[in-house]
Order: C-alpha cells, then sequence, then structure tokens
C-alpha cells in the first residue's frame, strides 16, 4: 500500500514535531558558547521559533481553500526550514567540538 502525499508529509511533520524538544535543548545549550557563527545565534533561535509555530499550526492556509501549489509551496518551504535548523545546530556543535580539540 502506498502512502498518499499527504500521508508522507504528516508522518514527517509528526517526527520532526517529535524532534523538536531535542532540538530545541541543543540550541539552547549553545546560547554564550563560541561557535563559528554564534554572533548570529539569536537568528538560530528565531529559527527554532518558527519552525515550532509552523510544525504545530494545523490551521494554517494548507487546512483552508487554497490553491494546490500554494500547499506544495507552503511544505516545501517548512521542510527546507527544518532541515536548514538541524543543518545550523550540527555545524555549531561540530565548530565547538573542534575548538576543544585545538
Amino acid at each position: 500500500m502506498s502512502l498518499s502525499d499527504d500521508d508522507r508529509f504528516d508522518a514527517w511533520r509528526t517526527r520532526s514535531r517529535n524532534a523538536m524538544p531535542g532540538i530545541a535543548a541543543r540550541v539552547f545549550a549553545l546560547r554564550n558558547k563560541s561557535y563559528a557563527g554564534y554572533g548570529f545565534h539569536y537568528s538560530l533561535e528565531k529559527l527554532l521559533g518558527t519552525c515550532i509555530r509552523d510544525l504545530n499550526d494545523l490551521e494554517n492556509a494548507e487546512y483552508y481553500h487554497v490553491e494546490p501549489r500554494d500547499v506544495i509551496a507552503h511544505r516545501i518551504v517548512l521542510r527546507i526550514l527544518v532541515r536548514e535548523l538541524f543543518s545550523r545546530v550540527v555545524e555549531a556543535e561540530r565548530s565547538l567540538n573542534d575548538d576543544k580539540r585545538n
């Protein structure tokens, strides 16, 4: 049985929402640490907030009568934002670990 695009997206959204407490702890653990890009830490926390808000917003335009292309665009942007959040946290943690080794 093949999952529909909606089912796949909902499964991804659930997995991503379940990962948010762990990623939030990692983001806040980076506060006041000197990692590559730490001058922009506030933007990392802002991105975290955006991801949490959008992953939990089940009343967004996607669930109203909108053009299918707008639903697809929203899903693509949300996936990009979540991927960017995880990537930036991994890069920051890697930077901290590299600094400790040097």
